[in-house]
């Protein structure tokens, strides 16, 4: 949590590895705009709007510029 504070407050875009509703893993990359709750309302880079991302579905964040200097595992089965 203490990271989309400070990416929410610094204006740094997170890369998160997000399981959907449908069980699907996704990677996706997101401007914080507010935290509620047990949630983070980003503007999602990949589909444009924002979104609403339970804090409970989010296996791994980090900010996107260190993001590109680290993997994360593959998503694939």
């Amino acid at each position: 949590m203490d990271l989309f504070h400070r990416c929410l407050k610094e204006q740094i875009p997170v890369e998160i590895i997000y399981l959907s509703e449908k069980g699907e893993w996704t990677k996706r990359i997101v401007l914080p705009r507010k935290l509620d709750g047990g949630a983070v309302l980003a503007f999602d880079l990949s589909k444009g709007g924002i979104r609403r991302f339970r804090m409970d579905r989010i296996f791994a964040a980090l900010p996107a510029a260190k993001a590109n200097k680290r993997k994360f595992p593959s998503l694939s089965a």
